[in-house]
């Protein structure tokens, strides 16, 4: 039995991509207040923040949440430009600023580091190109998945010879999980 996580280390541990070098979350949080610092005349509320404390916490866990749900830069700014959208023009001026420090992020991550939230999203490329018909996965622990996990499941239900999930919920449910 494995976590995502080993599973992710035993397909790709020969690959470029996840030799790079790691960011841990103090590296994150230095990484996004230079962001915010080279930003600071693009952005409309979050350069004035960036000196309150836990901030960048904010931010980072932000991201995070972003990243767990395949969430995009550029979906934010699609949500900013569309015509129909509702947003009251504080979310929209604190979305600016997000999809700007997001976007920064993403690319300099993509470019220099390796951080935790990618690994779902490489893994699953990854075994989409590889033949898994030899192999049997059992999924057990989750009471849920976020979005990058269930497209993790998703590849590996296409993928492979069979996957069993069990699951841990709050009561029975009679519908399926993928059809």
């Amino acid at each position: 039995m494995l976590s995502f996580t080993r599973l992710a280390w035993f397909f790709l541990r020969n690959t470029s991509e996840y030799q790079k070098q790691r960011i841990s979350s103090a590296g994150i949080n230095m990484l996004l207040y230079q962001i915010i610092i080279d930003n600071e005349d693009k952005l409309i509320l979050f350069a004035h923040e960036i000196h309150n404390p836990g901030f960048i916490d904010q931010i980072a866990s932000q991201i995070t949440e972003m990243q767990a749900g395949n969430v995009l830069p550029e979906n934010l700014l699609e949500m900013l430009e569309s015509s129909d959208s509702t947003i009251t023009n504080d979310l929209r001026d604190k979305l600016h600023d997000f999809a700007i420090i997001y976007s920064q992020y993403v690319k300099q991550i993509t470019d220099q580091y390796f951080d935790n939230h990618t690994v779902l999203n490489l893994l699953s490329t990854k075994l989409a190109d590889i033949d898994l018909t030899g192999y049997h996965f059992y999924i057990a622990g989750f009471s849920k998945f976020t979005a990058q996990e269930c497209g993790l499941v998703q590849t590996l239900i296409n993928q492979s010879a069979s996957v069993t999930v069990s699951l841990t919920l709050d009561r029975p449910y009679t519908c399926l999980l993928y059809t």
